[in-house]
């Protein structure tokens, strides 16, 4: 084969290896799940958005700090509640979140468009985004949290929904241990 039949080739297996990573596919079958899937939450318009963000640390698995050019600020990703410390799938979760933020720039959504809300702890409660789409609502379609709605159901239920559904339908993350 010529060098640039090689060429070609080695460009042929790269690209098929990224399209099967980003929508879906995967050595095992599932995939990792972000590209595609997420980005059916809708990305705010970026006046609605605050950002870009860096990540400071991953806290746990719904939980991470950032710094957001005006000071660090611990967020508390909405809609998702991970499991704790002392429960199965804490590590898993927390490693999830990790995967999906590390060296992203990353983009906060608030409830209220434009109007930041904190928690009884203190922390920032947002919607997280990279340029892959809400990581909040994959989190959910990984099987590393349900949609939760102790405090509502939020801007972006029918995401959140689906990504549920899909979690326990193939028994992804914690619904593969229920």
């Amino acid at each position: 084969m010529s060098a640039f039949g090689r060429t070609l080739l080695a460009a042929a297996v790269v690209l098929a290896f990224l399209l099967g990573r980003w929508s879906g596919g995967g050595p095992d079958g599932a995939g990792d799940g972000i590209g595609e899937d997420a980005a059916r939450a809708p990305t705010p318009p970026a006046e609605d958005l605050r950002g870009p963000c860096e990540l400071v640390r991953v806290i746990d698995g719904d939980t991470l700090d950032a710094d957001c050019g005006d000071g660090r600020e611990r967020i508390r990703l909405l809609r998702i509640d991970t499991p704790e410390r002392d429960e199965p799938g804490y590590r898993e979760a927390t490693r999830a979140l990790a995967d999906l933020v590390d060296g992203e720039d990353l983009y906060l959504a608030f409830e209220q468009p434009g109007r930041p809300e904190r928690g009884d702890h203190g922390r920032l409660l947002a919607y997280v985004y990279t340029d892959e789409g809400n990581v909040n609502v994959e989190l959910v379609r990984r099987g590393w949290s349900p949609f939760w709605t102790r405090y509502g159901t939020g801007r972006f239920a029918s995401a959140f929904r689906e990504a549920e559904r899909e979690a326990r339908e193939l028994e992804a993350g914690v619904w593969g241990w229920r």
